[in-house]
């Protein structure tokens, strides 16, 4: 047991060494929702596209020391200044119990998913007492870390950093990692890369509700832009895009019906109802301040886009 202490104290501090502001990929999104709703999204701050093939992640089961590992699909990378959303793999709608499918927004909004059989692969079931780490697989060094290795906190982690007796105990109703969505603090420009001695969500993370999947995909940090992605499937585009003038123009193959538009905490700014016969509308964003928003935009036919819209 000594030894595996001074082997993860080792990692720790090597971890420590590397991390710096906007030069490695952290957790920017973490979602724990009822059933098999899981999700992490990673972020890269850098300016240079970065490939996942010596990264894993890891989930520490219940105060576990020794955990679950999962690699990425071969070829998988993230783009400068871009997001990778990773799901848990459910979505046989016939699934019961263990497998019941995701909610369908949650997998409209994932890139990739993992551990499909719970028995082969149990890192992606994670709940709110598992701590959850992005590692590098050549060395071991921590990354970025949600959570405590080594603790459990019962049903999850809160924001009560002064009194330790009640972040451990289940009836405490302020838990922040169970059955929650959690986004990371713009502000925010590296990954935990040291086990901390307690773990207070609030510091780095705003929590945002149960089964909120509206913010992934984007995340808006001090590192840099995001990256407006490219939708071929329903061919929308939003101009002029980043907004300056207070109207912005949306423009689609199909018929748009409504459109909301959110902050990046997930709450509905403002709504608009067309009459179900155009496939371009003109919105007034004038009571929008400058920042970073999302357009959800639906169509005739009940399926949906989203797109990052940015305020000057």
């Amino acid at each position: 047991m000594k030894q595996l202490l001074l082997s993860m104290l080792a990692v720790a501090f090597v971890g420590t060494i590397l991390a710096q502001d906007c030069s490695e990929l952290f957790f920017s999104e973490y979602v724990e929702g009822s059933n098999n709703n899981k999700a992490l999204e990673i972020y890269n701050p850098t300016k240079a596209t970065i490939s996942l093939s010596d990264y894993q992640m890891a989930r520490y089961d219940n105060g576990a020391l020794v955990p679950n590992y999962v690699s990425f699909p071969a070829g998988t990378e993230i783009a400068a200044n871009s997001v990778l959303v990773v799901a848990l793999d459910k979505r046989d709608p016939s699934g019961i119990g263990q497998d019941t499918m995701l909610f369908a927004e949650l997998i409209e909004k994932a890139d990739i998913f993992l551990c499909p059989v719970y028995n082969v692969n149990k890192m992606m079931y994670f709940n709110g007492d598992d701590a959850v780490t992005l590692e590098r697989k050549s060395n071991g060094v921590y990354i970025d870390i949600i959570g405590r290795i080594g603790e459990d906190p019962g049903l999850g982690w809160n924001d009560n950093a002064d009194n330790e007796f009640f972040q451990t105990e289940w009836f405490d109703p302020s838990h922040w990692t169970y059955n929650n969505t959690m986004v990371r603090k713009r502000t925010i420009k590296k990954g935990v890369s040291t086990n901390p001695n307690f773990f207070n969500p609030s510091v780095e993370w705003d929590t945002i509700g149960n089964n909120v999947f509206t913010n992934l995909g984007i995340h808006d940090c001090e590192c840099g832009a995001v990256s407006i992605p490219v939708n071929t499937q329903e061919n929308l585009i939003i101009y002029p895009n980043p907004v300056a003038n207070g109207t912005v123009t949306l423009q689609a193959s199909k018929t748009i019906v409504n459109v909301d538009i959110y902050n990046v905490i997930g709450q509905l700014i403002i709504t608009n109802k067309f009459d179900g016969s155009m496939a371009k509308v003109v919105m007034d964003v004038n009571v929008l301040n400058s920042g970073l928003y999302v357009a959800k935009v639906v169509y005739s036919d009940n399926t949906s886009s989203t797109r990052k819209v940015q305020i000057k």
